[in-house]
């Protein structure tokens, strides 16, 4: 009987700890056509500080979406950033369930200014074997002061602390990219530079001199890329730090390069094919 409980127990533990692997390193967000008449009902990124009992700050950080297809599988991923540096990843997927919610608490800095992008993505499975797929951002920016926070500053002195924090965000950013650019040995007038948080302005506009459908594409295989080799190996590694990606577009529509540094210091590039006729 001991033995047999033994075995159960192993048995148990073993198919929990390939659930929980399986959970982590699984790749679904693989590029397939996209079914332009498939919609999300919601979508959402949101940012929100609360004080403690402690008075300490909380930044909670959530990430939602629901639809009403008949879909094989859906995901969302997401990142967080402060003040142009990555502090957190987000990312939660489900082939039960039409609604995805995930929520992550962290210790909220003053002056500060935090930004999150997420990724929403349906795999849709058509009759005759057809796979295609559905796909939508949200963005969300919150800047947290000493004694408050806001999304938009509506005051002159948070118009002021707005300016402020983005300017020194900025600053950080342009100053890592720049040594990225110089070191990858790119000319940047031959890009079209887009940070990462920016990406969300191109859902409604096309990438530039990009047509509608080819830009959705190419959005969509540049998250497939961001998943693969650079959100799947920070959840692996459990990697905080880093500065945010920067896209640089090829003015000549032939490829995409994505170029951040992670938390040791070390220069990453990935690269991606257009294949715009």
């Amino acid at each position: 009987m001991r033995n047999f409980i033994v075995l159960f127990l192993s048995f148990i533990l073993i198919i929990i700890m390939a659930y929980q692997l399986n959970q982590l390193t699984i790749t679904t967000l693989n590029y397939f056509p996209i079914d332009s008449e498939a919609t999300f009902s919601e979508t959402a990124t949101k940012l929100t500080v609360n004080r403690s009992d402690n008075e300490r700050s909380i930044l909670t950080w959530e990430i939602v979406s629901s639809h009403e297809l008949n879909s094989y599988l859906n995901q969302d991923v997401g990142l967080l950033f402060k003040d142009g540096q990555l502090v957190s990843v987000q990312s939660k997927w489900s082939q039960t369930t039409s609604q995805l919610s995930q929520k992550t608490d962290l210790l909220a800095l003053p002056n500060s200014l935090y930004q999150a992008i997420s990724y929403h993505y349906l795999e849709l499975h058509h009759p005759a074997s057809q796979i295609m797929s559905a796909n939508q951002m949200s963005t969300a920016q919150l800047y947290v002061t000493d004694s408050d926070s806001f999304q938009t500053p509506n005051t002159k002195q948070e118009k002021m602390v707005a300016d402020k924090l983005i300017n020194n965000t900025n600053k950080i950013l342009e100053k890592n990219w720049s040594e990225l650019i110089d070191y990858y040995q790119i000319d940047p007038n031959l890009y079209y530079q887009i940070p990462l948080i920016k990406l969300t302005q191109y859902q409604k506009t096309p990438l530039p001199g990009l047509t509608e459908a080819d830009s959705n594409r190419v959005i969509a295989q540049l998250w497939e890329g961001l998943y693969k080799n650079y959100l799947l190996r920070i959840r692996e590694q459990q990697i905080n730090g880093g500065f945010m990606p920067l896209i640089l577009l090829a003015k000549n529509h032939q490829h995409l390069y994505v170029l951040f540094t992670d938390d040791q210091g070390n220069y990453e590039q990935l690269i991606q094919k257009l294949n715009i006729n």
